[in-house]
């Protein structure tokens, strides 16, 4: 590797660079061998770049530091060397900066940014000083990285699953909690924000501004649906009426016949969709194990929530305040690409279930109440009734 990095690959790509830039080149195998070279071009960037970050960093030669090892990687992005390397071979020809200036920036130095700042949520200076670029610099290179991840990984977080898949998913849920027919559960939480808006239209009733980031997870975790583009004023309810899985399940949509998802008592009288857990007075002896066991399995919303933040500190604010964007569209895009690389994580470490083996769940009437139902086959197969 030493031999590699020895060489002047920015003045040969930009003599290639030079050739392509005539419009007589523009034959299929010329251009196929030119996407090669980019490739090869950024595989030897990245491993330029991490043994410039392994080595020791010392401010001249005075004040030597510790050695950057691959623990320090994980906790400065979040990823290990192996994904975040698949990431950027994913997603890295979208940010590829075009010029014949050999001090440009490259992109992995991009890529490494973006990373850390959504990993603290830092402010840009800290972040660009990094990898010793200006703040204004590490600004547009975190868009970047931002825009490309929305661009090329977007269908990692999607519905799109054959009935069978969502099945297994309700499989998964029914084996760990006993509750049939429900694929998933959704939550809402506050991210967060400076005050965008009008003064009171943004803050959440904990008293400071945020939008609401809602999630729909399957039984395994794997983000399924996100709506972030809602204040924190506006209630959970009214978010999920005004999402677009709520739009789906109007038209029609529904994974299999009967499938449904959990929700807290936020959710209460939404759709049939939706089941959510009721209030005090309204548990029984009757649905008392039942709604025991559906509480639990809301835990695994509630974990993909806790865990998401904490691998992305700009979404919890803990270290570095709320997000500071000048608007919406843009606090939206963080948190997209945020639950994008959550799941990206996710499938690079195989915990992720996408199989189509799956239970037979009993058919439900539609003319019946739906949790009436639900509860009496719980008691049936516990024999609680």
């Amino acid at each position: 590797m030493d031999a590699i990095n020895d060489i002047d690959l920015a003045e040969s790509i930009d003599a290639i660079d030079a050739i392509f830039g005539d419009e007589d080149a523009d034959e299929n195998g010329l251009i196929d061998l030119f996407n090669l070279y980019r490739q090869y071009f950024t595989r030897v960037m990245w491993e330029r770049i991490f043994r410039r970050l392994r080595r020791t960093r010392a401010a001249r030669v005075f004040w030597v530091r510790r050695l950057f090892h691959d623990e320090h990687f994980v906790q400065i992005t979040g990823f290990t060397r192996t994904e975040a390397q698949n990431l950027l071979f994913s997603i890295g020809h979208r940010f590829i900066r075009l010029t014949n200036r050999s001090w440009a920036v490259q992109v992995p130095e991009a890529f490494i940014i973006a990373l850390r700042m959504l990993r603290t949520g830092k402010d840009f200076w800290n972040n660009g000083m990094f990898v010793g670029l200006s703040k204004s610099t590490a600004h547009k290179c975190f868009w970047q990285v931002v825009n490309a991840v929305i661009s090329e990984l977007s269908h990692l977080v999607s519905l799109n699953l054959t009935p069978q898949q969502w099945k297994h998913q309700a499989t998964i849920i029914h084996n760990r909690y006993h509750i049939s027919h429900f694929v998933g559960f959704i939550d809402g939480s506050y991210i967060t924000i400076k005050n965008i808006g009008r003064r009171k239209s943004w803050r959440c009733r904990k008293g400071f501004p945020a939008i609401n980031m809602t999630l729909m997870v399957d039984g395994s975790g794997y983000i399924r649906f996100v709506s972030c583009r809602w204040p924190g004023a506006m209630h959970d309810s009214r978010v999920y009426r005004l999402s677009g899985l709520a739009r789906l399940v109007r038209e029609g949509w529904e994974p299999f016949e009967g499938a449904s998802i959990g929700g807290d008592s936020a959710y209460l009288g939404t759709d049939n969709f939706v089941i959510a857990r009721p209030r005090d007075r309204g548990i029984n002896n009757h649905n008392r194990r039942f709604f025991r066991n559906f509480t639990k399995a809301r835990a695994t919303i509630e974990n993909a929530i806790g865990h998401l933040k904490m691998s992305f500190g700009i979404l919890s604010g803990t270290m570095s305040g709320q997000i500071n964007c000048n608007s919406r569209a843009n606090v939206s895009k963080i948190i997209k690409c945020c639950c994008i690389l959550e799941n990206f994580k996710k499938r690079e470490r195989q915990q992720f279930d996408e199989d189509d083996d799956h239970d037979d769940f009993p058919p439900l009437n539609p003319n019946q109440d739906k949790v009436s139902q639900l509860v009496r086959i719980f008691n049936q197969e516990h024999r609680y009734a």
